[in-house]
């Protein structure tokens, strides 16, 4: 039986007490890095460790302490990390967190090289997105690429970015396309038509989209848009009202507010 090597820099996962919600449920690779577990319990903690290559369950925060990388993915217990030990010089400190920024500023009142990731898994390969410290970046970056994942490095404060643009090309963008598809069963075409309209039409939109960008995009005209209202109103309220909805909410996400009177334009 090979033996299997332990990984050269020693990682701490701080878990809500499952895999699952954090990003080796989405990116299993990364199991075969950790090192050290800590869980709200023991019992958990060691379920987890059952599932990863090398990992040990800690009683403790202070049994975690010889790692040099934390990657914490718990909310709930990130003030229980931080009062572990005072001194967290020469430590990465990686958050996996919905609202990472105050723990962010604290971490590194602590000593800390601290960054943020945010893990895109709705495509594959899944995507880390990492901004941060110089010096954490480059952990993160060596860590995920080093399992084959695929890393962006973004500008301080692009977290919200990303957030808002998984949003709008999923859930948002799905509840465009299934109000399109509602309005073509409206018209008695077959499902096997409507569905190879449907996506021909938005794989067109999305070629011309990566062609050209914003350049390609003009909000509906409004004369034609109450005219089509009007229409659609007395035969389907319900779809007229969705039709309505989607387009003022396209046209406010794409169309950028004015800049304040005085504001300075970046170089």
């Amino acid at each position: 039986m090979p033996t299997r090597t332990l990984p050269t820099r020693t990682l701490a996962l701080i878990t809500p007490g499952a895999v699952s919600g954090t990003p080796f449920a989405r990116f299993p690779g990364l199991a075969r890095l950790v090192t050290h577990i800590v869980a709200p319990s023991y019992r958990q903690a060691s379920r987890v460790a059952n599932t990863m290559y090398f990992a040990r369950a800690c009683r403790s925060f202070a049994e975690a302490r010889e790692a040099s990388v934390f990657l914490i993915c718990d909310e709930a217990r990130v003030e229980l990390v931080e009062r572990a030990w005072s001194d967290w010089r020469h430590k990465t400190v990686l958050l996996a967190l919905a609202e990472p920024e105050a723990a962010a500023a604290r971490f590194r009142e602590y000593g800390a090289s601290v960054a943020t990731v945010i893990v895109v898994d709705e495509v594959h390969p899944c995507r880390f997105f990492v901004e941060g410290d110089d010096a954490a970046v480059v952990v993160a970056k060596k860590l995920f690429e080093s399992v084959r994942g695929e890393v962006g490095v973004t500008s301080p404060g692009s977290r919200h970015h990303i957030e808002a643009m998984r949003l709008l090309a999923g859930p948002i963008l799905m509840g465009v396309l299934e109000s399109a598809n509602l309005h073509l069963r409206r018209s008695g075409l077959p499902l096997e038509e409507i569905r190879s309209l449907l996506g021909r039409f938005a794989a067109q939109t999305l070629r011309v989209h990566q062609r050209s960008g914003a350049r390609t995009w003009r909000a509906t005209n409004t004369r034609e848009l109450a005219v089509l209202l009007a229409r659609l109103a007395e035969a389907d309220p319900q779809l007229a009202a969705h039709l309505h909805a989607s387009e003022s909410a396209t046209r406010a996400l794409i169309e950028p507010e004015p800049e304040p009177v005085g504001t300075a334009k970046r170089p």
